[in-house]
């Protein structure tokens, strides 16, 4: 699984993703809450952060003219 995370254009997705959910989370928890102040609408910030973060390199990875790590590459 590290060789994944570590040379494929999602394995940078996850990678960025998670660290920002962490991030969400650290905030979250610096602010004087805990982790049984967590609803679903929290989990929902935290995701939807994520995914926001990792648009660009989505859209990257599905154009086939990106020569970084597009389809055609």
């Amino acid at each position: 699984m590290g060789k994944w995370l570590a040379t494929t254009p999602l394995g940078s997705i996850v990678k960025v993703f998670v660290g920002t959910a962490l991030g969400g989370l650290y905030l979250f928890l610096k602010n004087g809450s805990s982790f049984d102040d967590i609803t679903l609408d929290v989990v929902e910030g935290f995701i939807v952060g994520g995914l926001i973060v990792v648009l660009p390199m989505l859209i990257n990875f599905a154009n086939p003219a990106d020569a970084r790590y597009g389809r055609g590459s």
